[in-house]
């Protein structure tokens, strides 16, 4: 018997956020998402980084499908920190998380799985830097690509990956700077 309270919060989602909810559930379930090859987009040959925990393996299909469907080049999948295998205790000996200073910007403090998933971005960045690439896009394993082209196929998307690169970039190489004088 399937499990109903599952359904029943499941179809509240789609009743509050529309028929798409329903159409991502459905294609989820079949491993499933409608891309299309995207040639003469200057796109396809930026590093593209998914992060994922190593047992999502239905998820890291679906990325590896999209990706070569839509002739992603320079596609990569990279282990996620698992928050399993995380401790407060241990995180604050590495030097890792520093509970007084989190609570600064976070009045909460961080979740083991916050934590994680920040330590997994930071290993990305720093193979961004590491591969001296000028722009790269970081996905999470629950990303789905839309490939839709705009109107003006080199202007407002080229400027805003060229800036976006440009202050991330800066923010990586400034951050890595900042932790090696401490």
């Amino acid at each position: 018997m399937p499990n109903l309270a599952r359904i029943w919060r499941k179809s509240k989602a789609i009743v509050r956020k529309g028929p798409s909810t329903l159409r991502n559930i459905v294609y989820a379930r079949l491993g499933y998402w409608p891309v299309s090859r995207i040639d003469g987009c200057d796109i396809q040959p930026i590093p593209t980084y998914c992060v994922s925990l190593t047992r999502a393996q239905s998820r890291r299909r679906l990325m590896a499908k999209q990706a070569e469907t839509m002739g992603l080049s320079r596609f990569r999948i990279l282990d996620a920190v698992d928050s399993r295998n995380l401790d407060y205790e241990r995180l604050k000996q590495d030097g890792l998380y520093d509970e007084t200073v989190c609570r600064k910007y976070h009045p909460n403090g961080l979740s083991l799985n916050e934590i994680a998933c920040s330590l997994s971005h930071a290993t990305v960045y720093d193979l961004i830097v590491e591969n001296g690439d000028p722009v790269a896009l970081i996905v999470e394993d629950d990303a789905l690509f839309v490939t839709r082209r705009s109107a003006d196929s080199g202007s407002p998307t080229s400027r805003l990956i060229s800036m976006w690169s440009f202050s991330t970039r800066s923010w990586i190489e400034n951050h890595r700077a900042a932790t090696s004088r401490a």
